[in-house]
């Protein structure tokens, strides 16, 4: 059986015209004004739907990249624009450039 977790933020109010308080949209309304539908900003409709996937507590966000490298190196895993025009990134170079972001970052 799956699980929806539906997760709530609660952000405080500020009153208009005091630090922070203004939080107006393209149109110029606060979040205390009502629209054309006659519902304020921050009222949204809520859609959950239970997770695909549900990572362990020991597994990172390059575990995929690894794993993709190993098994099929020389698939597009996506796309990347340069200079104008989109070029192919394979898992392999992904994996690659990933490892070299990460020196990078522990050398520093």
């Amino acid at each position: 059986m799956s699980q929806e977790r539906i997760v709530a933020v609660d952000v405080p109010k500020a009153p208009v015209g005091e630090l922070g308080g203004a939080r107006r949209d393209a149109l110029g309304l606060t979040t205390d004004e009502p629209t054309d539908q006659d519902r304020t900003q921050s009222e949204m409709g809520e859609f959950g739907m239970p997770p695909s996937y549900v990572p362990s507590l020991q597994e990172s966000l390059t575990d995929d990249v690894f794993l993709h490298a190993g098994q099929v190196p020389e698939q597009v895993g996506f796309s990347r624009q340069v200079d104008g025009r989109w070029v192919p990134v394979t898992y392999r170079e992904l994996a690659e450039q990933v490892t070299r972001l990460a020196a990078g970052l522990i050398a520093s």
